[in-house]
């Protein structure tokens, strides 16, 4: 035991990505096997490395707490994110092995899947500017072998996954120009380095914060930049769907956590200029996001749309730290909480897309007509999931600042465009989700309806555990709001409240 812990502290911080490559390394020596058997044992040793990491990064943490290097710095919310992606990595995993499993190229995907968490938890951990970069652009270039892997026999899919990745060089391009600028202005060498007001006195840094914006700007596919993202989830499969919002966007939401100090410092210093700014973008993307829901028909186009207006809430927070309503320290907060947000809800919902489209052969809303009647378990917990993602979502924005102290005026006309501009569009996703509800309760018609809304066994244990976990989250805001047995509930230290805003 002692030369264990002796070997995991010398590979320490590395000890979980020396596991995720030895077990890639396994997987290498299966090759391309169609054997129902080898393909098994490649899931379970993958689902070993996974949890084997996930275990050795707490363990590692919990041991030698946070420290900080020459290329790295761990702290407490790099171990929540580290664990969070390999939970992602976990259930990516289950998503291909139930929809990829019969297929020649499975050992392949999967070996790919493994790889592609190396460069994001690197990325996680980096603060060197350089190591951010290389982790970075590799995270890309995995991700988007990933999604070409799975989907290159799919007709059509091509030309969308071509033009994905493209755009994807652009965000990639903008940060090695805003770290070239960075590293030129002789500054430290380490993002933590920078931050507060005197830094934001410096033109060559407002410019790389400008250049860094559009980076994350376009990464994200926010509107009016959606084309691109929009035709790729159109065409690719469900599998490559599971990869895209769920390694991809995540690992944007990471990088954006990273910068948050260094655009927290021009925030404050250029208040009304930035608020002006992020406002107008932050809008034009919710009401891009909540009108397209309601016009579309596919389920994974209005998901998409969720998705995007779940990364445009990151935005206007910004604007609402631009009026000094929060702390520097809530958009981190704010981009961790909307990260598990996306989990809870969109995982269990991607499963039953997936299911339902093999299943009824469409990718419409109209495919879940009677879903109420024909599966009343699985009907009830997505209603459940969808009115507990309208509640977090009032939840964790600061209404607080809005409706304490003198009012809404209390922050100015900026403020009051924040208050009635999100729930204007709250409103809208509301009905977007209404109108899906009342899909589920039509019934069917005598013939020609879709009438196979078959699930197997195991989906019901699936969305059972996210529905337990977003039904616990909401009984333990309610203890803690009523100091029950505790004053406050914490999610990674004594100043983050769980899903709390400061109300």
């Amino acid at each position: 035991m002692v030369f264990i812990s002796d070997i995991i502290e010398r590979l320490d911080p590395y000890t979980g990505i020396i596991v995720l490559a030895f077990a890639a390394l396994i997987t290498i020596f299966a090759g391309f096997s169609k054997n129902n058997g080898i393909k098994i044992f490649i899931i379970l040793v993958s689902a070993l490395s996974y949890a084997a990491a996930f275990y050795l990064i707490i363990y590692s943490f919990i041991e030698y707490g946070p420290r900080d290097g020459f290329l790295t710095s761990i702290s407490l919310p790099e171990l929540i994110l580290s664990c969070i992606i390999l939970f992602i990595g976990l259930n990516v995993l289950f998503f291909i092995s139930v929809s990829r499993f019969r297929e020649d190229s499975f050992i392949r995907i999967v070996i790919l899947l493994t790889f592609s968490l190396i460069p994001v938890l690197s990325l996680i951990m980096a603060d060197n500017m350089i190591f951010i970069f290389t982790a970075f652009a590799l995270t890309i270039l995995s991700i988007f072998t990933l999604i070409s892997s799975l989907d290159r026999e799919i007709a059509g899919s091509g030309e969308a996954i071509g033009k994905f990745g493209i755009r994807t060089i652009l965000p990639i391009t903008l940060i090695f120009l805003g770290f070239s600028v960075l590293i030129g202005a002789g500054g430290a060498k380490n993002l933590s380095g920078y931050g507060g007001i005197e830094s934001a006195a410096d033109p060559l840094l407002l410019v790389s914060v400008v250049v860094f914006a559009c980076a994350f700007y376009f990464y994200f596919f926010l509107y009016p930049f959606q084309g691109p993202y929009l035709k790729i989830v159109r065409r690719i499969s469900g599998g490559a769907i599971s990869v895209l919002w769920f390694l991809y966007m995540p690992a944007g939401i990471i990088l954006l956590i990273k910068f948050n100090r260094f655009f927290d410092s021009f925030i404050e210093k250029n208040n009304i200029y930035a608020f002006t700014i992020i406002t107008v973008f932050a809008f034009i993307n919710l009401f891009g996001a909540a009108v397209g829901a309601i016009r579309a028909i596919s389920l994974k186009r209005i998901l998409s749309m969720f998705l995007l207006f779940e990364i445009g809430t990151m935005v206007l927070a910004r604007s609402a730290g631009s009026l000094g309503m929060t702390s520097c320290r809530f958009a981190s907060y704010y981009d961790l909480t909307v990260l598990i947000i996306i989990l809870i809800v969109f995982l269990p919902l991607q499963l039953l897309i997936m299911l339902l489209e093999k299943n009824t052969g469409k990718d419409i809303i109209a495919g879940t007509r009677g879903l109420a009647y024909k599966n009343i378990y699985i009907g009830i917990c997505v209603i459940i999931i969808f009115l507990w993602w309208i509640a977090a979502n009032i939840y964790v924005f600061p209404f607080e600042e809005f409706i304490s102290g003198s009012g809404p005026m209390s922050h100015g006309p900026g403020g009051l465009i924040l208050f009635i501009g999100y729930i204007i569009v709250l409103l809208l996703m509301a009905v977007n989700i209404f109108r899906m509800i009342l899909v589920f309760f039509k019934k069917l018609p005598e013939t020609g309806g879709p009438k196979n809304y078959a699930v197997p066994r195991i989906f019901y244990a699936y969305i059972s555990v996210f529905v337990l976990l977003a039904l616990s989250i909401s009984i333990l805001i309610i203890i803690g709001k009523m100091d029950i047995g505790q004053d406050h509930l914490r999610i990674w230290s004594s100043s983050f409240d769980i899903f709390s805003s400061g109300n």
